[in-house]
């Protein structure tokens, strides 16, 4: 869940609170709950992320179709249609899919920086492919 998610699940909660029948009096204290709500919503998207965080070693084999990934049991399928982003920072390479989701492939996944070179042309090189056919 990203934060703007978060925040608007916090207002949508928090909103009808705010709107709900009552004297002008209850204002200030459904004023004060919607708030409250809107910043535990916020608040509570790290706890979610540290929830579904896998700290267990990922295997990630890339190809012409797309990438697959296995943590532990879990396994799954991407298809290059479903990145939006290949981005090469200092420390690793992201792929970011269209979802939001993104995976970092650290340096030291790779064996050689020349290693590192090739998996990102190929991956670019299938991704730029994906998208104009």
């Amino acid at each position: 869940m990203k934060l703007k998610q978060a925040a608007l699940f916090g207002i949508g909660f928090g909103a009808p609170l705010v709107g709900a029948a009552g004297s002008e009096a209850d204002w200030g204290i459904r004023f004060g709950a919607a708030v409250v709500t809107g910043l535990l919503a916020v608040a509570l998207v790290p706890l979610y992320l540290l929830c579904k965080y896998k700290p267990e070693e990922r295997r990630l084999r890339i190809g012409s179709a797309g990438m697959s990934t296995t943590i532990g049991d879990l396994s799954g399928d991407v298809s290059w249609n479903d990145v939006s982003e290949i981005a090469d920072a200092a420390d690793c390479i992201y792929i970011v899919g269209t979802s939001g989701n993104a995976m970092r492939v650290p340096n030291d996944a790779f064996a050689s920086e020349s290693e590192r070179a090739e998996f990102l042309e190929l991956a670019r090189g299938w991704w730029i492919d994906a998208g104009s056919s």
